[in-house]
């Protein structure tokens, strides 16, 4: 049977399909990896105001065809943005 989780804790290639999503949430930052028709979208959200994130709020929104390179932009994202 296919694993939802890689040995790392990231989500493998069968969860996404099933479409489970990669998620860390701060005060100020979200950041998303998902996949939807096949393609691996990477989303970083930005607010530094005390208001809700939204949709409308995407500063970056990359979206790869494999999930090698998606994960790799997704990890760059969070050290970008959390540390």
């Amino acid at each position: 049977m296919k694993k939802i989780k890689n040995k790392d804790g990231f989500t493998s290639e069968y969860g996404f399909m099933c479409g489970y999503i990669e998620n860390i949430q701060t005060k100020t930052t979200k950041i998303t990896m998902y996949r939807e028709h096949g393609v691996y979208h990477v989303q970083a959200f930005r607010n530094d105001k005390k208001i809700l994130i939204t949709r409308n709020d995407c500063k970056i929104w990359e979206t790869y065809e494999n999930l090698t390179d998606a994960k790799k932009h997704y990890k760059k994202l969070l050290k970008i943005f959390t540390n």
